[in-house]
């Protein structure tokens, strides 16, 4: 059976733990009292999945989790909301990536980050029968999956002739982040460049990437 979804969604997913009020640290060996401790998910990708599924748009979820309880309390978090969790995928090796959230008084935030699992996911965990399902392909945080480079943007030519050529081209809006600027890319979302790794591909210049890993 064809597995079938409006959006695919790949992007990092994280452990929040938010802190306030958090105006400043105490000194070393002393404590200091909070008004409010909370622990939820997070993390772009994920937190975009839910938001989808939640509007009734039938969403799947490509993210890794750690094989730790965290990791638990996450993919339960996306299946209860509703996402098709079976490309979350469980990095035995690494734990969960965890964000330490300290929210000031005034609302602005300083983030303690650990990178944990989203540091080994890549383009192999994607699940291509799913994704050329999809009407919408949706890369988040790619700066946080460092793994993606320089397979990601692969994965953005990909997806602009499997996603695209099935869409109208009054459909389409190709806005996307280009060494900081806004650029125009024939059916992707976005392009990203990090330290010269990632270019703009566009179609017959997308040349050949040398990847540890098929993408079919």
């Amino acid at each position: 059976m064809k597995l079938e979804c409006e959006v695919f969604c790949a992007g990092n997913a994280v452990m929040d733990v938010l802190a306030r009020p958090v105006d400043g640290l105490p000194a070393p060996g002393a404590s200091q009292r909070l008004e409010e401790v909370a622990l939820g998910p997070g993390g772009n990708g994920l937190s975009t999945a839910v938001a989808l599924a939640r509007l009734g748009v039938r969403v799947a979820l490509a993210a890794p989790v750690g094989d730790d309880r965290l990791g638990e309390i996450l993919r339960w978090s996306v299946r209860f909301a509703g996402v098709d969790d079976s490309n979350v995928i469980t990095v035995k090796e690494a734990r969960t990536s965890v964000s330490l959230v300290l929210v000031e008084s005034s609302g602005e935030r300083r983030l303690l980050h650990f990178r944990g699992a989203n540091a080994h996911f890549s383009a192999c965990h994607l699940n291509w029968d799913v994704v050329k399902g999809a009407r919408v392909f949706h890369y988040a945080s790619a700066f946080a999956l460092p793994a993606f480079f320089p397979v990601g943007a692969k994965v953005i030519y990909i997806c602009q002739g499997r996603l695209d050529q099935r869409q109208p081209a009054a459909h389409r809006v190709p806005a996307g982040i280009h060494g900081g600027q806004a650029t125009k890319l024939p059916g992707t979302s976005h392009s990203f460049r990090e330290g010269g790794a990632i270019e703009a591909w566009q179609g017959e210049r997308a040349g050949v990437v040398e990847d540890s890993c098929p993408l079919h």
